[in-house]
């Protein structure tokens, strides 16, 4: 026996060896199909009762009723989600409306103006108070009545009761 006699031999081998192997493989993938088909065939045979079942309304109970609470549930989520989104939309066209007054008010080239200085000092006097010290300018004791070291609440108190007597 010479080498190259023994080197055909193993490669005669393994090429037996892996028509065998896929061989093997085929029969194995075919017969796997056929009985998938069949299970299919077994499958599609029990079908048609079950669907005519369903469509004349006898199917069996649970199924339908977890199909309508299933639906039930969807209509529930899309009106909760419309009344979220409408919500959101709410909030904001009123947040954009505040910024826009916001706005308009900050681009008011025309500054507020209290009152005058006249008019505090005549306010003082019929309210027997004290006028604003920086409104109109002094007070109209010059700062030296006990008055002006009163609270607001004391003072309103005190003209309650000149008012009385």
């Amino acid at each position: 026996m010479t080498f190259s006699d023994g080197f055909l031999g193993f490669w005669l081998f393994l090429v037996a060896l892996a028509v065998w192997l896929s061989g093997r493989a085929l029969v194995r993938s075919l017969t796997w199909a056929v009985g998938a088909v069949e299970l299919i065939h077994e499958a599609l045979a029990k079908l048609p009762p079950a669907l005519s079942a369903m469509s004349d309304g006898s199917a069996p109970n649970g199924l339908a009723t977890r199909i309508e609470a299933v639906e039930s549930g969807f209509q529930g989520v899309k009106l909760t989600v419309a009344d979220a989104v409408e919500k959101v939309v709410a909030l904001s066209n009123r947040l954009s409306a505040r910024q826009r007054r916001r706005d308009e008010l900050e681009h008011d080239e025309e500054p507020e103006t209290g009152p005058s200085p006249e008019a505090l000092k005549a306010l003082a006097q019929l309210t027997g108070g004290v006028a604003p010290v920086g409104a109109a300018g002094d007070s109209t004791d010059g700062g030296t009545s006990p008055a002006t070291a009163l609270s607001l609440k004391q003072r309103a108190h005190r003209q309650l009761t000149r008012g009385g007597k």
